[in-house]
């Protein structure tokens, strides 16, 4: 009895000894092979980040890129196509003076006269005209400037500007493409055996032909709108010029005196040109009278020796 519980107890110790061993090794494998599972985690995640990262680094390069005017057809700030005109109006002295002086100023500015419409307003005894000229835009200001000093009162002014930058640029994209697809018509001619084929294509050239001059002209005149300002200058003559009145009594009394003066100076000068206009009609006249107070005078000496 005392064998069989002693066997019974080793055989009892025994198996615990072995159920905890294998309870041990279990887990030590269960932690390894989580281990071994976070790594291969971390492994693949950096696998899979690199090429997002590289993906990344390539957006952020083709953002910067797109953030730089790497276009040409984008113009900058500098180099836009604006058009500028300006309508002055301006009294002087003399009219034929000043018509020279502006002439003088447009050639040193580097520009050229338009057009010169004069007239002689005979109720006024002034001259009136109007003169349009055309002057780089690097010199617009300056001439401008020029209208307000010495012997030019400038009475208004008004200045405006016109942006074609837009037009432009589609101008000559449009100019490129029409441009392209003549290249590939010439050549299309060249490489083909069919009468039939020369003659569509040659169709087809000419219409692509007269676009491309229609482009080049438009994209001609916006480039010459630009490069020049227009300015058109209405002068108007004045033998006394009116100086501008601060609101004082004695101010308004100079302007007064000075207006009553040219409105003395323009009627003298009508009544004057009304009678060297009409010497022809008065001698006319005058010599119908005389002729007829001849004939009564001798009728009269007539009927007295009678």
């Amino acid at each position: 009895m005392e064998w069989n519980c002693v066997c019974k107890k080793k055989r009892i110790g025994g198996d615990c000894m072995r159920r905890w061993g294998i309870a041990f090794i279990a887990c030590l494998l269960l932690l390894t092979g989580c281990l071994n599972k976070d790594d291969a985690k971390d492994s693949s995640g950096e696998e899979e980040q690199s090429p997002a990262g590289e993906e990344l680094a390539s957006l952020s390069k083709a953002d910067q890129e797109m953030k730089e005017p790497a276009d040409p057809a984008v113009p900058a700030a500098s180099s836009r196509k604006i058009i500028y005109r300006a309508d002055l109006d301006v009294r002087v002295r003399d009219f034929e003076a000043a018509l020279s002086q502006i002439e003088q100023e447009t050639k040193r500015a580097g520009g050229y006269m338009v057009n010169i419409i004069s007239s002689d307003a005979a109720e006024k005894g002034e001259r009136e005209g109007t003169i349009t000229v055309r002057v780089p835009q690097a010199k617009f200001s300056a001439f401008l400037n020029t209208m307000e000093k010495g012997t030019f009162e400038l009475q208004s002014r008004e200045v405006a500007g016109q942006d074609v930058t837009e037009e432009y640029v589609d101008l000559e994209s449009r100019l490129k493409a029409k441009e392209a697809v003549e290249t590939r018509l010439l050549s299309f001619m060249k490489d083909s055996q069919k009468t039939s084929d020369l003659l569509a294509i040659s169709k087809d050239l000419a219409g692509v032909q007269e676009e491309i001059e229609q482009l080049k002209g438009r994209r001609n005149y916006l480039q010459n709108q630009t490069d020049f300002a227009a300015i058109t200058i209405t002068l108007s003559e004045s033998g006394v010029m009116v100086p501008h009145a601060d609101g004082g009594t004695w101010e308004k009394t100079q302007q007064q005196f000075i207006t009553s003066l040219n409105s003395l100076l323009a009627a003298g000068s009508s009544i004057f040109i009304f009678i060297a206009g009409n010497l022809p009609l008065w001698l006319v006249l005058g010599a119908i009278a005389w002729g007829v107070y001849a004939f009564w005078k001798k009728r009269r000496a007539a009927a007295a020796e009678e």
